[in-house]
């Protein structure tokens, strides 16, 4: 696909079983620096090689990227990522099971510019990762923390705190 398209940006093939690493890492390496919108959500085989090739040949254009229920996805994968997507603005990363604090801490050190993000029904998430990311993406506008049973009202006041304008989605009762 990406060898037959020369003006190919953006690119969703979310719910396709069959795509795994080596078609992202084709993408990736076809398209190179031209690649700013990748939706892999719910694609059981993509794993952290994919986003070891987006890193690799993608990083300084990608904007968007959904990888929601990926679940070989870790928190390896996010950091390899964000070292190098500086520019990156919208992550999807609800029901990626493995991923936790180190991912949030990763985030906010490398993308600054982030402006929504999801970690819904990512259980390992907690205060103390949610907190770090608020106090770094100021520019945050959406974050959902939705089934997240360790994130709690001290780090949503983080987020009220650090990022004026952003809209939180969680369950947790104490904060409504």
């Amino acid at each position: 696909m990406a060898a037959y398209s020369t003006c190919l940006q953006d690119v969703s093939v979310s719910d396709c079983p069959l795509v795994g690493d080596y078609g992202v890492s084709e993408l990736a390496a076809y398209r190179r620096t031209w690649l700013r919108y990748l939706s892999v959500a719910h694609c059981p085989a993509i794993s952290d090689v994919a986003l070891y090739q987006l890193s690799e040949h993608c990083a300084p254009r990608l904007r968007y990227l959904n990888v929601r229920a990926c679940v070989q996805i870790s928190d390896e994968g996010v950091a390899a990522l964000s070292a190098r997507a500086t520019n990156l603005r919208f992550c999807d990363l609800g029901e990626c099971t493995s991923i936790s604090d180190a991912s949030l801490r990763a985030l906010s050190a490398g993308c600054v510019r982030l402006r929504r993000l999801s970690v819904r029904g990512c259980f390992k998430v907690t205060d103390d990762g949610v907190s770090a990311l608020a106090r770094q993406c100021s520019r945050l506008r959406q974050l959902s923390v939705l089934d997240c049973p360790s994130v709690g009202a001290l780090a949503l006041q983080a987020v009220r705190r650090h990022c004026r304008q952003c809209a939180i989605e969680h369950n947790h009762m104490a904060f409504y």
